[in-house]
């Protein structure tokens, strides 16, 4: 069930604001990475990445490690969501690492596209070289792009107060106490007082009263005859 987002005591807590903004995004990040998954894997057997593999070897490995990166990242999401809302206390640490390794493999691709580029150029002709070079800057820009993004969401992990409201141990909203049960019956008018029976009907009533106040008879003539014995 969603979680209404609250603000108690001046302290933004609950899933809402920009947590749940990041939180909805997720899933189309995840379903964005397992497209590309979907479609990269089948090109692994082409013979045009056979030859660029072999061309230039850091090429393959920088790919496989690509694809690594971000299957882990698909499954470190989908916990991550989980655990969020749920309100799991380790739910920042999660993503904050998550957020950190993604940001770690965004900035290597884009140095290493930038590193190999040039590799591949004694192996094809001047056509084929100036067409890979474009496509090698774009995913450049792209994993430079994306790392800026993970970045403020990094930054946004790190400092949030809504974060550190909702997922602390000790700032959980207190749950209201239960009053104990309260006694039904009527309160004892007699309770602590001096009492007597009413000599005509056998009610309680106090020593000090005129008049029985179930049969309404009066009691001082009877209190005065027992005084005299």
């Amino acid at each position: 069930m969603a979680d209404t987002p609250e603000k108690a005591n001046g302290k933004y807590r609950g899933i809402g604001g920009w947590l749940l903004i990041f939180l909805l995004l997720q899933p189309f990040a995840i379903a964005a990475i397992v497209k590309d998954l979907a479609q990269v894997t089948p090109w692994l057997a082409s013979s045009d990445f056979e030859f660029l593999a072999q061309s230039v070897p850091l090429f393959e490995w920088i790919v496989v490690g690509e694809l690594m990166a971000k299957a882990v990242f698909v499954v470190g999401s989908v916990l991550g969501v989980v655990t969020a809302m749920l309100r799991f206390s380790k739910a920042p640490l999660l993503w904050r690492s998550l957020l950190t390794f993604t940001l770690v493999v965004q900035l290597l691709d884009a140095w290493a596209i930038q590193a190999i580029g040039p590799s591949f150029r004694p192996h094809l002709d001047s056509q084929a070289f100036f067409e890979l070079r474009g496509v090698l800057r774009a995913a450049q820009a792209e994993s430079l792009a994306r790392a800026a993004i993970t970045s403020l969401w990094l930054f946004y992990w790190l400092v949030s107060r809504r974060v550190a409201n909702t997922f602390s141990p000790g700032t959980t909203p207190p749950v209201a106490a239960s009053r104990p049960p309260q006694d039904s019956s009527p309160a004892d008018p007699f309770r602590g007082r001096a009492t007597i029976q009413c000599p005509h009907c056998g009610a309680q009533v106090l020593a000090t009263a005129e008049f029985c106040r179930s049969c309404k008879r009066p009691l001082n003539m009877w209190q005065a005859s027992d005084g005299s014995g």
